[in-house]
């Protein structure tokens, strides 16, 4: 299952429909995401989440909707004997690729909030 909104999870994404009128395959489908959902609150008409949904059971008069998946962003890091430079994007990293003085070069990956990063050596010694 795609983590990012298309044409095959969007309904999961922007669901205006209580739990107990889908239809089994597209609970399934819900109970499966990874990212958590959050439901309507008609007490005090807003989007709340639902963190427990999946243990304690989906009610079948609410609404519930699929998290998207964070966005992932990437930047990328030189490294030289003196010094690291940073980059925002791929082309400017690669630019001196020959660079003799060039120890390493890492892509670092992180969610939105800059949180769950991920460091993967592109180029090093």
């Amino acid at each position: 299952m795609s983590n990012k909104i298309n044409e095959e999870n969007k309904d999961l994404i922007w669901n205006r429909i209580p739990w107990g009128l889908l239809d089994k395959k597209t609970q399934e489908r819900m109970a499966a995401w990874e990212h958590g959902w959050c439901r309507f609150d008609y007490y005090c008409p807003h989007w709340a989440s639902a963190p427990s949904a999946k243990s304690d059971g989906f009610c079948i008069e609410l609404v519930y909707r699929a998290i998207p998946a964070p966005v992932r962003r990437e930047c990328f890091v030189n490294v030289y004997p003196t010094h690291t430079f940073p980059h925002l994007n791929r082309k400017s990293a690669f630019c001196n690729m020959n660079s003799v003085e060039l120890l390493s070069r890492w892509k670092i990956t992180y969610d939105e909030d800059g949180s769950n990063p991920t460091i993967e050596v592109i180029k090093g010694k």
